[in-house]
């Protein structure tokens, strides 16, 4: 959608972070979607002198950093401060809203799915036809997904063509008993994907 909003964005990056942060691969990533890339094997800071270069004279730019675990210091990456001059944002996504302090950033909380979006996703996702599945075990794993898109989509996905109300049941049931006692958010996210890897 950005990259259609030709009067607003010329260019749109997108990176996934992940946990396992490394300024180098950071580095690479970012470089690899410029034309032409500006970084040979050098050190951090020879790197981060070129990345920023070539990220300033790029006017009207997107940065989307996702996923992002840990703050940093944009000049230890290349990465030139987004200004009204320059016509450049940089948005970051991040479960921890430390992480959004730490950049300075503007925080915007996204809130959880309604009870319909987080239904009608799952039934998306799944695919298939649930109408032989009782209702009350397809609403029991929906509820078990918390409203969280991930767990949806994960727990969807790895439905996805079962037509066997025995399989749809045994997961009910095994959502339901790793997720007891899960007192923290961060818990009960990973015991569901869990489950569902």
């Amino acid at each position: 959608r950005l990259l259609k909003e030709r009067d607003k964005f010329n260019h749109v990056i997108w990176v996934t972070v992940s946990k396992a942060f490394d300024v180098i691969k950071l580095q690479n990533e970012i470089a690899s979607m410029l034309h032409p890339n500006p970084l040979k094997s050098e050190d951090e800071t020879t790197r981060a002198g070129k990345l920023y270069a070539a990220l300033k004279e790029m006017k009207k730019c997107v940065l989307i950093l996702d996923d992002l675990w840990n703050a940093f210091p944009l000049e230890n990456i290349g990465i030139p401060e987004p200004t009204s001059e320059n016509g450049c944002k940089l948005v970051l996504t991040t479960r921890d809203a430390k992480v959004c302090y730490g950049m300075n950033c503007v925080t915007i909380k996204m809130e959880l799915l309604s009870v319909k979006e987080s239904h009608d996703l799952f039934l998306k996702t799944v695919g298939c036809d649930v109408s032989n599945i009782p209702e009350d075990v397809v609403e029991g794993v929906v509820k078990q997904c918390a409203r969280l898109p991930l767990a949806i989509i994960t727990i969807a996905g790895s439905l996805k063509n079962v037509v066997d109300v025995s399989e749809w049941r045994n997961t009910l049931n095994e959502l339901r008993t790793s997720t007891k006692g899960s007192a923290h958010v961060d818990d009960e996210i990973f015991e569901r994907l869990r489950f569902s890897y």
